[in-house]
């Protein structure tokens, strides 16, 4: 069996680099099925398609260089043509947003019989919150409704189906075999000797981010004779950045919050190695979203930090190490945080036990064998 994922995302891009690791998670994931796993997506102004084989991305082929201005037309232009020659059992696609045109949907429509089952992921649904004062949220809504006729499955992170007409299978997002492999393995107290807690953010800064609540609760927890030092590791860039700066600046919390940009590979993991918790997103009420699959808790763990977030998550019902907090707009109580931190400090084992729990249940593994246990009949379907 041969799968190919089609992700219009750029290997080298800043502010989608969590994507571009959940596309290669879930390779790694299905590849531990025992099938051949292939990708098409961006590497600098390129369009590759690559194997997944050995633990590394091969690339089989690439089209000429393409403008900015024309990629998500021509990406999948190209992506028809190459899949139109034959070749793949199933055709994997990340839903591209269809604001000025139609480009995923003809993908789809255009997509001869024959060439592999058609299947698409909407990676957060609803998602139009998102897209907040962009024009053409309209034209993405028309042109996603005329997928349901194109369409074959629907993988979400959403139990409310994508598309009407069209089977939806439920997933978590989760993590790589080999990212949890160049994971921080500290097992350093997550007190620091100097008694200070160290909180940690990384992402590309949106509102539905909501560090705003952790900047409001970090002045609240200042102007009250505060229990012990803490400090704020704000890492990455992003469109909210800029706002974030100035709200830390008015609050007069620049001696307690380090803003770094964007960090990667073993700069990454110094900050996770010196955090004490890990902090996920605290908006997403934002975007109208109650039940979330972050991929950076997931990392987190992966990396042995508790963590704070404010979205229910599928696969934490049980773990432990965790502290949420209300999915609203009110200051994160920073007080609730030193608390939890300090009752997990005690425990001298507590970052490894984080680690096995991430290993033992939040990998693509399980991601693969749901994929492959689904396709599998619905190809029989087609061929009957």
């Amino acid at each position: 069996m041969k799968i190919l994922f089609l992700y219009n995302v750029n290997q080298y891009s800043v502010g989608l680099a969590g994507i571009f690791k959940k596309l290669l998670g879930q390779m790694v994931g299905v590849s531990s099925q025992g099938v051949d796993v292939y990708a098409v997506y961006m590497s600098k102004s390129r369009q590759v398609l690559a194997k997944w084989q050995n633990e590394q991305l091969i690339e089989q082929t690439a089209w000429p260089d393409i403008q900015v201005a024309t990629q998500k037309k021509q990406f999948w232009e190209n992506a028809t043509q190459l899949v139109n020659q034959g070749g793949f059992d199933c055709l994997y696609a990340r839903y591209d947003f269809m604001l000025d045109n139609s480009s995923i949907l003809d993908f789809y429509q255009q997509v001869k019989p024959n060439c592999g089952l058609k299947v698409l992921e909407f990676p957060t649904f609803p998602y139009e919150d998102e897209l907040q004062g962009r024009v053409g949220i309209d034209t993405d809504r028309a042109h996603r409704e005329q997928l349901n006729d194109c369409v074959d499955l629907v993988f979400s992170t959403s139990r409310q189906p994508p598309l009407q007409q069209v089977k939806n299978i439920f997933f978590a997002n989760k993590i790589s075999d080999q990212l949890i492999k160049h994971a921080s393995q500290s097992i350093r107290p997550l007190l620091h000797t100097d008694q200070s807690i160290r909180l940690l953010t990384i992402a590309n800064n949106c509102h539905w981010h909501g560090f705003d609540r952790l900047l409001y609760g970090l002045a609240e927890y200042y102007a009250h004779n505060p229990s012990r030092p803490v400090y704020y590791d704000l890492v990455g860039e992003g469109p909210e950045l800029a706002q974030l700066r100035s709200l830390i600046k008015s609050l007069n919390l620049t001696q307690y919050v380090n803003v770094v940009g964007f960090k990667q590979g073993v700069e990454l993991n110094e900050f996770m190695d010196s955090s004490s918790v890990g902090i996920a997103s605290l908006g997403l009420y934002r975007i109208d979203l109650f039940e979330s699959s972050v991929l950076k808790v997931r990392e987190y763990l992966a990396n042995g930090l508790p963590i704070v977030y404010a979205c229910e998550d599928p696969d934490l019902t049980q773990f432990p190490h965790k502290l949420v907090c209300p999915n609203s707009n009110a200051a994160i109580e920073i007080q609730r945080v030193v608390d939890f931190v300090e009752q997990l400090n005690q425990n001298t084992n507590i970052r490894d036990e984080i680690r096995q729990y991430a290993q033992a249940n939040l990998t693509w593994s399980a991601f693969g064998s749901l994929l492959i246990e689904t396709i599998t009949p619905a190809m029989q379907q087609l061929k009957d």
